[in-house]
């Protein structure tokens, strides 16, 4: 399921958001039976707050994983939960 969100701020700024929540399983696999498909986070979630004027954006941004997860179907390797920020800046030269 994903849910997104935009909302227009005064000031020529714009918030957006949105949510992944993954809950895929194998069906009876012979080998592992009902384990999650690996590589898949349970949850993910985007964020930013963009400004932007004449073709210019400025946007502090964020993605954050909240559990570990795991990497191979038999899940014995995992991926720790993590969270990502930066800065995203763009200028728009024309319109193609």
């Amino acid at each position: 399921m994903e849910l997104a969100i935009t909302v227009h701020l005064p000031l020529n700024l714009e918030w957006q958001n949105n949510l992944l929540i993954n809950h895929f399983r194998l069906d009876n696999d012979s080998t592992f039976g009902d384990t999650r498909i690996p590589d898949i986070q349970k949850s993910l979630q985007r964020g930013e707050v963009m400004y932007h004027k004449y073709g210019f954006y400025i946007s502090p941004i964020n993605e954050i994983s909240p559990q570990r997860y795991a990497v191979d179907f038999a899940e014995t390797l995992y991926a720790n939960s993590y969270a990502i920020f930066g800065l995203k800046v763009v200028q728009k030269v024309n319109k193609h």
